[in-house]
């Protein structure tokens, strides 16, 4: 598995364990986890961690946009 196929799994799995543990305070601590997990996987700075996960969040936002489009979610 590439090295930044690996990093976007454990980020993803990061961000959704952080969910569970912080609960509503995962929306601070989730992207700091994936800063982290880019800059000692890919070993990129601070700021190249930043624009990765500001790259792979808008990804996942048109992944969710496109594909669950047809879906509702409603309580």
């Amino acid at each position: 598995m590439p090295r930044s196929a690996l990093a976007l799994v454990l980020a993803l799995v990061a961000s959704y364990a952080s969910l569970f543990v912080a609960g509503p305070v995962a929306i601070i601590v989730a992207p700091l986890l994936c800063m982290a997990i880019f800059k000692y996987v890919l070993d990129s700075s601070f700021l190249g961690s930043f624009f990765l996960v500001v790259i792979s969040a808008t990804g996942l936002w048109l992944a969710a946009k496109l594909f669950m489009s047809g879906i509702t979610l409603s309580v």
